[in-house]
Parts: C-alpha cells; sequence; structure tokens
C-alpha cells in the first residue's frame, strides 16, 4: 500500500486533511493569488462578466474561493457560472469537457476498473462530485489550498466505498441489465426515499427567483426524468392515486417506473452546483 492508504471507512480523506494542516502552512498559488487579486468587487456585474472571460483559465482553487464567496452572498446564477467553470460539463455523448475534476475522476475509474460499466462509472463520478460539493460547503480551507491533491483524496475515499458496496452478484445484474436494455426495478436501483422531498425543499424548486436555473438543469435530463420532476416536485401532482391528473396517468407508466425516474432525477440534480445551493437552501 502507498503512502497515502488509509483503512476505515469513509475516515480517509479527514485523516488526510488533518495531517496536511498540522505538516504545513496553507498558501494560495502565486497565479490563484494573482487571479483573486484582479477581481472587480464580488456580487457586481463586473465581477460576472471578468469571471465569465477569464474563469476558463482560473485556477481551481480560486473557483472554490469563488464558490464560497458566491454563497455567502447568496448568488445562485455566480455559483452556476463558478461551478460549471470547476467540473466542466457533460456532452451529449456522455464525456465531460473542460473543468478541473474530469481528469482525477477519469484516471482513477480506470485503475479500479469502473469505466467497464457506464452505470458504475456514473455513479463514481456523482460521488465524486457529491463529496467534493459537501467540502466546499463545510468551507474546508484544504480545498481552497490544494484542490487536486483534495478531490483525489475523496475520489479514493468514493471508489473504496463502492468496491466495499459491490457483490459480485449485483456486478451481474448490472451488467446483464445493460445488455438487455432491462429497466431495473425501482428497488434495486435507489431508496424510494429518494423520489420524495420535503415541502421547503419544493417550495423552493418551485420558487419563480429559481425557475431559470431548475429549467436549465431540468433541460439537461433526459426527457422522462425531466417530466417526471416538473409534474411532480415543480406542480406538486400526486404520483399515483384516482383521476387521470396523477403523474402515473400522465406520463402512460406504473408509480414505480414513475419514482425510479425521481430518484435517478435526484441524484443528477443534487450534483448540479446551482441546483445543490436551492435544495439546501443556500440560494
Amino acid at each position: 500500500m502507498g503512502p497515502w492508504s488509509w483503512s476505515g471507512r469513509g475516515s480517509g480523506c479527514a485523516w488526510v486533511e488533518r495531517l496536511l494542516s498540522a505538516r504545513m502552512e496553507f498558501r494560495r498559488s502565486a497565479k490563484s493569488a494573482a487571479e483573486i487579486a484582479a477581481l472587480p468587487a464580488l456580487g457586481t456585474t463586473q465581477c460576472m462578466a471578468h469571471v465569465r472571460l477569464h474563469g476558463p483559465g482560473f485556477e481551481a482553487e480560486t473557483l472554490v474561493y469563488l464558490l464560497r464567496r458566491s454563497l455567502d452572498l447568496h448568488d445562485a446564477l455566480f455559483f452556476e457560472l463558478c461551478g460549471r467553470l470547476l467540473i466542466g460539463s457533460e456532452g451529449p455523448e456522455g464525456r465531460w469537457h473542460g473543468g478541473h475534476c474530469e481528469g482525477v475522476i477519469v484516471n482513477l475509474a480506470a485503475s479500479f476498473h469502473f469505466q467497464r460499466d457506464p452505470r458504475l462509472m456514473r455513479e463514481f463520478r456523482a460521488r465524486c462530485h457529491g463529496d467534493m460539493w459537501k467540502a466546499i460547503y463545510d468551507g474546508t480551507l484544504f480545498w481552497e489550498m490544494r484542490f487536486g491533491m483534495a478531490l483525489r483524496q475523496k475520489a479514493i475515499d468514493a471508489a473504496q466505498s463502492i468496491v466495499r458496496e459491490s457483490s459480485e452478484a449485483v456486478q451481474e445484474r448490472a451488467f446483464s441489465s445493460a445488455a438487455s436494455g432491462a429497466i431495473p426495478e425501482v428497488d434495486e436501483i435507489a431508496d424510494p426515499d429518494e423520489a420524495r422531498i420535503d415541502d421547503d425543499v419544493a417550495a423552493r424548486l418551485s420558487n419563480p427567483i429559481h425557475q431559470g436555473v431548475l429549467l436549465s438543469a431540468v433541460r439537461r435530463l433526459p426527457k422522462r426524468q425531466g417530466a417526471a420532476v416538473l409534474l411532480t416536485w415543480v406542480e406538486g401532482r400526486p404520483i399515483e392515486g384516482p383521476g387521470e391528473d396523477t403523474v402515473s396517468s400522465l406520463m402512460a407508466i406504473t408509480p414505480r417506473a414513475v419514482r425510479m425516474l425521481l430518484a435517478k432525477a435526484r441524484k443528477a440534480l443534487q450534483s448540479d452546483p446551482a441546483i445543490r445551493a436551492i435544495w439546501f437552501g443556500e440560494a
């Protein structure tokens, strides 16, 4: 095992961060410090324009700094801009382009052979993104000073977690479903609770202030997932029941299929930085 190996579920990254915090004085790189110094006043249209123009060349640490400041300002649009610059975007062919994350994620995925299964690869990427966003929200200084190292440690932790949770039988079903095109039952892919959201979350998602950000994220979902989200979480329609105005009736699918679509959509939406900010009341 290498010098950065560890044991213990979910404890590796925290251990590394504590160790590095004790051994080094955190300082920004000269490039990141210069990028931050050159920023117009945060929260202004001039700053937004500056980041749109120069952001693709920013250091990852600069973008983490800006993401945290945008949370303080409750600026969801600025958060979305900086988030996209940090993680890149998914193309129509399923490959991710740009950003500072995908290189680390793909290299580690290859080490763990996740790329052999597209579903497993998507799960791994989603966990890496989710753990990264949580760390950014938590304000850990490590990410603002040593982003690449921090992301790699989180990605290793996520990969080890997937390996522990995966059994030979589960992998066998995943490969079989992928080959046959069969749709797995919702109970096999997600907790049914993921199809439900709290009333305050639903209110935030349907707030007209957030409508543009939400619709932009929904358009990036597969069409059936997007339809389930709009009907259930935005319009507030029941998934099942008497009458023809239920989500199940309008989409002409079973209630279980609706819940499966919502569970998948929830994971995809929560990997979007702007939607996460709205979802957890940060925007």
